[in-house]
């Protein structure tokens, strides 16, 4: 791996969810599953019966992500959605019973996912992980919740922009 990644835990960290998810895809295609599909069915599994936008809360996606995913799930038979009686604006859903179905497989792949991801870990080094990804969680999320502050005081003002696709810059002769 070039150093330029190993000493940067930002580059790690999203290299590690790749390699993640790809694994994750291998054991998930037998089932007919997707990784993005996991957190949605392992949230309604606790609480059949959620809004979209709770799901988009609960899993940590933005609004179109989840649309995305719950059209792929409900073609795929795997979710069901249900009007609210109350609100017919409100849409509510459900785990179809295929979906139940693959619950013990989804538990077993992310079982298979953890103890091969963390074969060389100790339980403690497992756990402060789990803790520290946990904090660095909580702590990108409040900065999200935050106006962003941009240095632009880093941005040398006397040099002119240049656009790329406008081609070579006038000169000035």
């Amino acid at each position: 791996m070039p150093k330029e990644i190993e000493e940067n835990p930002g580059e790690l960290l999203g290299l590690a969810g790749r390699l993640w998810t790809q694994a994750l895809a291998a054991r998930l295609a037998d089932l007919g599953l997707a990784p993005g599909h996991a957190p949605v069915l392992r949230r309604l599994r606790g609480r059949d019966g959620l809004t979209q936008a709770e799901l988009c809360v609960l899993v940590g996606v933005e609004q179109p992500t989840m649309a995305n995913t719950l059209k792929r799930m409900v073609r795929a038979g795997l979710v069901r959605r249900a009007t609210d009686p109350a609100d017919r604006r409100r849409t509510f859903l459900r785990l179809s019973s295929r979906a139940r179905g693959l619950l013990d497989g989804l538990d077993l792949a992310l079982r298979d996912m953890e103890q091969t991801a963390f074969r060389d870990f100790p339980e403690g080094d497992r756990r402060e992980l789990t803790r520290l990804l946990a904090a660095l969680c909580d702590n990108l999320r409040a900065d999200l919740a935050e106006d962003v502050l941009v240095l632009l005081d880093v941005v040398p003002e006397d040099e002119p922009f240049e656009d790329a696709s406008a081609g070579p810059p006038a000169s000035d002769s």
